[in-house]
């Protein structure tokens, strides 16, 4: 049987995610999404950098994407909640894009402060 331990304030110690102390600007992973049916697929991921206080007590993890449709469309409605691995290890969630950007730049909410 794993044990795993939960803190008060809600924060599990794994050993599978990154918290945002850790990441470094170009740091390189990816994500998974459906961009097409029901298959998940690869992006590559590159850390940019990380904006403290983006909300009140929240990060922001700012990414820069590529895939051949981020290439076009720089950002695909319906992505949010798409899993972001850095090192094989996850660090947050697929959360913002910016439409009328010129590069396919995105949001991570990260999963651990």
């Amino acid at each position: 049987m794993v044990s795993r331990s939960a803190l008060a304030d809600g924060i599990a110690n794994r050993a599978d995610v990154l918290g945002v102390e850790q990441l470094k600007p170009g740091m390189k992973g990816y994500g998974l999404t459906v961009f097409e049916g029901t298959k998940p697929e690869k992006f590559d991921v590159e850390i940019i950098d990380v904006l403290y206080n983006f909300r009140p007590r929240q990060e922001l993890i700012l990414v820069k994407t590529k895939h051949p449709r981020l290439e076009v469309a720089k950002v695909v409605a319906g992505m949010s909640g798409s899993p972001i691995y850095i090192n094989g290890k996850m660090i947050g969630a697929y959360a913002y894009g910016w439409t009328f950007g010129t590069e396919p730049v995105a949001g991570v909410t990260p999963i651990r402060s």
